[in-house]
């Protein structure tokens, strides 16, 4: 199910990079978020949250091929109608859309399936690997800000590095504290996003929204994790 989410986001972002009609690939976006976070934790709310968003974005991409398809047609036999650059837009997206409606097919079937979500013991440790660089990315993004947001760039490179000491043997007895980290970047970064919708500087940058999303979505995971693992009884 991680090879489907990973297929539909690179071709959502094929599709959202040709322009025009971007608008519409949104909603993809935002149900493959969802469905990536069930993968991991398959809390039955999410599950149902996922059937919602791809629905949502089965019916949003349909109508964007409709469009694709009704303003390529009307090129090809008026073309003095319609602008090439469009057109030549149109036809990129019809096999991107045509292969996102048919992964949508085999995602609602899987999200069919109920799974019982289980605490992960390796989370913890294998998110600072892999967040690595992009710890390192999201920080570069803060170093020439000039004003006292560059430690924005830090704190969550901070916090991934001190999460090396969690292991099995302490996990119940630190990741109590950790969960109150994780909390007050979850509101550090959600504030980053809303600078970006306003304009406002350093943050207007789809670097910074892309980095800051992605950390959002890593931080409710830790913390969905830390509730099973008390729910568990570990």
């Amino acid at each position: 199910m991680f090879t489907f989410v990973l297929i539909q986001l690179i071709f959502a972002g094929i599709s959202f990079s040709l322009g025009s009609l971007s608008s519409y690939h949104l909603p993809n976006i935002a149900a493959q978020v969802i469905v990536f976070v069930y993968n991991v934790f398959p809390y039955n709310r999410i599950r149902l949250a996922g059937l919602v968003g791809i629905g949502l974005a089965g019916l949003s991409s349909a109508f964007c091929f409709i469009i694709a398809f009704i303003r390529a047609w009307r090129y090809i036999f008026f073309p003095t109608k319609e602008h090439l650059s469009f057109f030549l837009q149109c036809l990129g997206l019809i096999p991107c859309l045509v292969i996102q409606l048919v992964f949508y097919l085999y995602q609602y079937r899987q999200l069919s399936q109920k799974k019982q979500p289980r605490y992960i013991p390796s989370l913890y440790r294998n998110a600072v690997y892999i967040m690595f660089v992009h710890d390192f990315i999201y920080s570069a993004l803060f170093i020439y800000s000039g004003t006292w947001y560059v430690s924005f760039g830090y704190t969550q490179f901070v916090v991934h590095s001190a999460m090396t000491i969690i292991g099995n043997e302490n996990a119940r007895t630190v990741v109590k504290f950790y969960c109150l980290l994780w909390a007050a970047l979850l509101v550090q970064h959600v504030f980053t996003i809303t600078q970006f919708l306003a304009d406002n500087e350093p943050f207007n940058s789809w670097f910074i929204l892309t980095f800051s999303s992605v950390y959002v979505v890593a931080n409710i995971l830790y913390i969905l994790n830390a509730s099973l693992l008390y729910a568990n009884g570990r």
